[in-house]
């Protein structure tokens, strides 16, 4: 299968390195709403997206934690954020875990039907 993805611009690269180093310095959690106020953007839906692909960005290269128990995201700096790291990374397994158990039913309908 061929992978699709949106290429990432220069101009995403500035924002998604002026958002880490926001989130790097607050060193807590920080809502969209905070970071386009920080970037001096009105928050509104289209703007909301913005911010949420950024995050996708900064995702790839850095730790970033945001949970749905937890409003906004957080960039751990050191030893004293292991756990809230833990707790992304628990919670990344098991949305794969449910996404692996959700796909089955869909291969065997595949199967069924492919051959």
């Amino acid at each position: 299968m061929v992978k699709c993805e949106k290429p990432v611009t220069e101009n995403q690269k500035e924002l998604a390195n002026k958002i880490y180093t926001y989130l790097y310095r607050e060193h807590r959690y920080c809502t969209k709403q905070e970071i386009c106020e920080h970037l001096g953007w009105e928050y509104s839906t289209s703007n909301d997206r913005k911010v949420r692909d950024c995050i996708n960005t900064i995702k790839k290269r850095r730790a970033i934690v945001a949970t749905p128990d937890r409003v906004g995201y957080f960039a751990p700096v050191g030893k004293e954020d292991l756990e809230e790291v833990e707790h992304q990374w628990k919670y990344i397994d098991k949305i794969i875990a449910d996404l692996e158990e959700t796909k089955q039913p869909l291969i065997k309908f595949y199967e069924k039907f492919k051959y």
